[in-house]
């Protein structure tokens, strides 16, 4: 009998867990002056680190906001220039001299604003075929010209500064 309870000693024994020494030394130390500091100066220069990546991104939106703030109603004039353009062409057919001056003096100054503003027409004729830049609507043999290059322009493309307001509409070549 005193064989089992010296079992059940051992046993009640095992299943307390061991309590570890706790080594109060290094971890609930203060911290140095010399440490307080360098983490303060560091907190310093990341914050100001992150003032001049919001400076910098601030400016580069401001930019942006300047060069393309333009950009809806530039491309809704875009149509108004392909109505003058449309006009032109027919006047050369019944138009009387003094409206097709008129006409052709209009487009000019319209072009002209649309320069001001940063616009640039796109006409790829000859050039090899960009879909950034155009959009083919037909693809047409010619064993006459490389493959791929713009045989005619159907409607003219506008870029603002670097975007495209509206991409060329191209008839393209291919190989027979």
């Amino acid at each position: 009998m005193s064989e089992d309870k010296d079992l059940a000693k051992e046993s009640e024994n095992q299943l307390e867990p061991e309590a570890e020494p706790v080594d109060t030394s290094e971890e609930q130390q203060e911290p140095t002056a010399e440490e307080v500091i360098a983490e303060l100066n560091d907190k310093i220069l990341r914050a100001a680190a992150e003032l001049e990546n919001i400076r910098k991104r601030h400016q580069k939106d401001l930019e942006n906001a300047r060069k393309y703030g333009s950009e809806g109603i530039l491309g809704s004039l875009v149509p108004v220039r392909d109505s003058l353009d449309l006009a032109m062409q027919a006047s050369e057919k019944e138009m009387p001299e003094s409206l097709k001056a008129g006409l052709e003096a209009t487009l000019k100054l319209f072009d002209s604003c649309l320069e001001n503003y940063g616009v640039e027409t796109i006409i790829p004729k000859g050039r090899i075929f960009d879909p950034n830049l155009h959009e083919a609507m037909v693809m047409q043999v010619d064993d006459t010209k490389e493959e791929g290059t713009i045989l005619e322009v159907i409607q003219k493309g506008f870029k603002l500064h670097d975007r495209v307001l509206r991409a060329a509409r191209v008839i393209v070549s291919k190989k027979s």
